[in-house]
């Protein structure tokens, strides 16, 4: 893991950015939760006083930024330390309470609101590497499996509000024809797959209460749509889950996914999927 953040650091040109990767490594190396809550007061320490809402812009933007690029480093097989840090160092700096800050038109807290946090993972969210059937790359492959991870952990430990990340991810991975070429499928299944293992409770409880997630506003499209496969409605239900959960098994059942090991990771999905419907916890990582 070393090798992989000192790789990344290398990419950075910003000494700042060079910093937030070193408070975030020293947090990997220690293994521990004192690790996640010293890295996040040493976050907050650095961040600019929220008077000059610029600077604190700035320092979010190249720190959610910095966040993200470790995220698709560390690996989604990763506990403590790997993406439990991560998660961990963005749960402490949610306890911290620096003031509230004008961004972007309105007033937020820092550190409750995680502000620009959401703008970023949406700005990522367009980097789909098997996106309208494109070939990704196995490194491209297992980033984005890596970042639905850590997405997904996110919104499972009560972190964040955004269960439209999953949905995204679970409508492109399964309620469009599966594509012919393996390598798509697989990407799509996999990342898929890393909602179900983390945050599958909490998006069935959004099923179980037919939520729409968020009103549809003409002006930001349709984001809860159902893909060509799904003939159901809008936003969450328990009927896309199941749809969801007999499509993964025809996909299991149809012979594409020819790696044991991915196949083994799609019917796991398949059993935690069952386990989440009878109350029971879900523990995978692989």
């Amino acid at each position: 893991m070393a090798s992989s953040l000192q790789n990344l650091k290398d990419q950075y040109v910003s000494d700042d950015d060079k910093a937030v990767i070193e408070t975030i490594s020293r947090a990997l190396d220690s293994e521990s939760v004192e690790g996640e809550q010293t890295a996040a007061e040493e976050l907050d320490k650095n961040s600019p006083p929220v008077s000059s809402p610029q600077d604190v812009e700035d320092y979010l933007w190249r720190l959610w930024g910095v966040f993200i690029s470790v995220a698709r480093a560390v690996g989604h097989k990763s506990g403590r330390p790997g993406l439990t840090t991560l998660v961990g160092i963005v749960k402490a700096l949610k306890a911290r309470e620096k003031g509230t800050v004008s961004l972007w038109g309105r007033d937020t807290q820092l550190w409750k609101d995680l502000p620009l946090f959401g703008a970023i993972v949406r700005d990522t969210w367009n980097t789909d590497p098997a996106y309208e059937g494109a070939v990704p790359s196995p490194a491209d492959a297992e980033e984005w499996r890596n970042l639905n991870s850590f997405a997904a952990r996110l919104f499972g430990e009560g972190a964040v509000d955004w269960p439209i990340y999953g949905l995204w991810q679970l409508r492109s991975a399964l309620e469009n024809p599966p594509s012919p070429d393996e390598a798509n499928v697989e990407c799509s299944i996999l990342a898929a797959t890393e909602w179900i293992f983390h945050s599958g409770k909490a998006l069935f409880i959004l099923g179980e209460a037919d939520s729409e997630e968020e009103p549809l506003d003409p002006a930001n499209g349709q984001p809860t749509s159902p893909g060509p496969l799904y003939t159901g409605s809008d936003g969450f239900s328990r009927d896309r889950w199941d749809f969801w959960k007999k499509q993964l098994q025809l996909i299991v059942d149809s012979g594409i996914l020819s790696r044991a090991k991915v196949k083994a990771v799609a019917e796991g999905a398949v059993k935690a999927m069952e386990e989440i419907e009878q109350g029971k916890s879900v523990s995978w990582d692989a």
